[in-house]
């Protein structure tokens, strides 16, 4: 009787082990899903701000904006005007897609040309 009465306990230890470790899978399973889902929205937000950055790549095709005689323009603006010039347009650039990536609207959009 003394073996019975063991192996019922032994069994129902068992089956609240087992009871506790599957709430225990189901708490980790949701926690898992939870960041799945935050990942999603994450990587979401991160393809539309590539989005947005391709369509700026795409804005100034060369068919319409060819490249110029850089050899004409040096020699009508000057090494250091075209120098400043092309540093301007970088600064523009990078800070617009700093701005993309920051989710800052206003830093795509040049209110003046009054750089730092």
């Amino acid at each position: 009787m003394s073996e019975l009465k063991m192996d019922i306990v032994d069994r129902l230890k068992s089956t609240y082990n087992m009871n506790e470790s599957c709430e225990l899978a189901i708490d980790e399973i949701q926690k898992l899903r939870n960041r799945a889902s935050q990942l999603e929205d994450e990587l979401e937000l991160a393809n539309g701000k590539l989005d947005k950055i391709n369509g700026w790549c795409k804005a100034y095709p060369i068919s319409v904006f060819t490249e110029p005689d850089w050899n004409d323009v040096q020699s009508k603006l000057g090494n250091v005007l075209l120098t400043q010039v092309s540093a301007s347009n970088m600064r523009h650039v990078v800070n617009g897609v700093s701005g993309i990536i920051k989710g800052d609207k206003q830093a795509c959009v040049s209110k003046d040309l009054d750089h730092e």
